[in-house]
C-alpha cells in the first residue's frame, strides 16, 4: 500500500493543530486563555470555556493519538476504566506539554477525574487544574 496509514494521518494532524494552537510553544496552549472544562453527560463530551469567544468540543482522536486507551468516549467519576485515562490525558495535553501530560494523567485521573460524580455533568475550572499541577510539579521537582 503506498501512503500513509490512517494513523500515520491522524498523528500529522495532530501535530499540526497543536502546532497552530500555539506556535512558540509546541504542544502547549496557554492557561490564561482556558476559563473551565464542561464535561457533558448526555454526549460524554468535555468542551473548553475560554475566557472569550466560543465554546470549544475536545476532539478524543488529539489524545488517542499520543496514547490510546482503546475508548470511543470520555468519562469521568466511577473507579477506574479506560474512559477516564484518556478524559484526564485530553485535558492535560491542552493545558501543559505532551511530556508533562504524558507523566502525570494517570495521577490526575486518580486525582481529580475519579472525584467527579458519575452520572452528571460538570464544570473543572482552570484553576483547580493549575493548583493541582503545581502542587504535583512542586512534589516532583528533586525527581519522580
Amino acid at each position: 500500500m503506498r501512503g500513509k496509514m490512517p494513523i500515520e494521518l491522524l498523528v500529522e494532524e495532530h501535530r499540526k493543530e497543536r502546532k497552530a494552537r500555539c506556535p512558540g510553544q509546541p504542544g502547549r496552549s496557554s492557561m490564561k486563555k482556558i476559563k473551565a472544562f464542561n464535561f457533558n453527560v448526555v454526549d460524554h463530551s468535555i468542551w473548553i470555556i475560554p475566557l472569550v469567544g466560543k465554546s470549544i468540543k475536545i476532539d478524543i482522536n488529539e489524545s488517542l493519538a499520543v496514547r490510546s486507551h482503546a475508548t470511543t468516549r470520555f468519562e469521568w467519576g466511577y473507579h477506574g476504566g479506560p474512559g477516564m485515562a484518556q478524559t484526564a490525558l485530553a485535558i492535560l495535553l491542552k493545558v501543559v506539554d505532551e511530556k508533562t501530560a504524558v507523566r502525570f494523567y494517570h495521577q490526575f485521573k486518580w486525582e481529580v477525574i475519579v472525584k467527579l460524580e458519575f452520572g452528571k455533568s460538570h464544570r473543572l475550572p482552570m484553576k483547580t487544574i493549575k493548583a493541582w499541577l503545581k502542587w504535583k510539579l512542586k512534589g516532583v521537582s528533586g525527581g519522580s
